[in-house]
């Protein structure tokens, strides 16, 4: 097959769609397939070993956002390039600039089109909030504009042939608001030799958050959280690893709570690193209320550290509460906090969350998860040779 993947986000940025573009696509050529992506062009340095399928267009930066790149490539220049590698099928990543170019020129030139609804665009409105357009660092939430994000999701995604989904949540909501198309749930997968389990879970005091530190990942509810926690846990530390938008308000966040001699900023940390991040945490934390799977959380399960999240979107379905971790309300930091505590106060429940952990994140194995989207896009093409 010759499959044309279209996405906003891609290397050198880091986070879950890219890691899924990167290992699907390099797992499809290894299976003898041709893979295209195209995204957009980025200041920093991007890979000197980039595959020549892989072509940039010009971008900019919004400044609420400055990690984002915004390409203006229209549908007559997607679909020229498109038409050049002569795809299959066409798989748009995203519904952001490029992705929309990359829906109408797929529609134009009749290619099957699949998109996987990785973001929940609502989440992610607060973006379009005037004041953080203007760099402000803390505006109110645009809460109120969920109903033009599920219009622009029905207008985006209802184009498709088939619609993706990393989680049956998210499948169920897209049907909820009105997405007609079939949907299919596709686990992005982890690959599990780069997260081997511990085998020790003796008390190290050290909890852990890994991930983009957008606005939309509600960190200072985990910062409010562990505040709470360690004045009567004393001796624990608070490591986050990542980069993002928030992060200067997260910094003067520790300041006011009076943790900053208790949580290390670590930045963006090699996988290697990250590996052994979670293995030596006791706990991973998350209150993001936006995650369509959470890879990160995935992938600390798979180390065997148990987690403490919230009762929000895909994130119970990856977590069972009570068996891998704990679930609390979303921005409930004196939840989280309790959280924290009944499992800091309890190895044998450590260990026991930890280890069913394990077992749960086998299930999100890459190799599997590549498989079944190869056979998803042959059932398409079937389908269209039928039709």
């Amino acid at each position: 097959m010759r499959i044309a993947y279209i996405s906003d986000t891609f290397v050198p940025e880091t986070n879950g769609i890219v890691t899924a573009i990167v290992r699907h696509a390099r797992g499809l050529r290894e299976r003898g397939h041709k893979v295209l992506v195209l995204c957009p062009r980025y200041e920093r340095e991007t890979p000197a070993d980039e595959p020549d399928t892989v072509d940039r267009f010009a971008a900019i930066s919004p400044r609420s956002n400055p990690e984002t790149r915004m390409s203006f490539a229209g549908p007559g220049t997607i679909a020229r390039r498109l038409r050049a590698f002569g795809p299959d099928i066409v798989h748009v990543h995203t519904p952001l600039t490029l992705g929309v170019a990359g829906v109408i020129a797929a529609r134009r030139l009749g290619v099957p089109l699949v998109q996987t609804y990785h973001s929940y665009v609502p989440g992610f409105m607060q973006y379009a909030n005037p004041l953080r357009l203007l760099g402000y660092r803390r505006p109110a939430r645009v809460d109120g504009a969920s109903g033009l994000a599920w219009i622009l999701t029905r207008a985006i995604y209802g184009r498709s042939d088939l619609v993706l989904t990393p989680s049956d949540a998210l499948s169920d909501l897209l049907r909820a608001h009105g997405v007609t198309v079939p949907i299919v749930t596709q686990t992005n997968g982890i690959d599990l030799a780069e997260f081997p389990p511990k085998t020790d879970w003796s008390l190290r005091r050290r909890v852990i958050h890994c991930g983009r530190l957008g606005w939309e990942k509600n960190a200072e509810v985990i910062l409010a959280a562990f505040a709470r926690f360690s004045a009567d846990h004393p001796g624990w530390e608070l490591h986050v690893l990542g980069e993002g938008p928030a992060l200067p308000f997260l910094h003067a966040r520790m300041q006011e709570l009076g943790i900053a001699d208790r949580v290390r900023l670590e930045g963006f940390v090699s996988r290697a690193h990250l590996a052994e991040s979670y293995r030596e945490a006791d706990i991973y934390a998350t209150a993001s209320t936006i995650e369509t799977q959470g890879l990160v959380v995935l992938e600390a399960m798979a180390s065997g550290t148990p987690v403490v999240g919230v009762n929000a979107l895909a994130v119970p379905e990856m977590v069972s509460d009570g068996l891998h971790g704990i679930m609390v309300q979303p921005s409930d930091a004196a939840g989280m906090a309790a959280g924290l505590a009944s499992l800091a106060d309890d190895d044998a429940l450590r260990e026991t969350m930890g280890r069913a952990g394990v077992g749960r994140a086998t299930e999100h194995d890459l190799e599997r998860a590549i498989g079944h989207l190869e056979r998803t896009y042959e059932h398409l093409l079937a389908e269209r040779r039928h039709d």
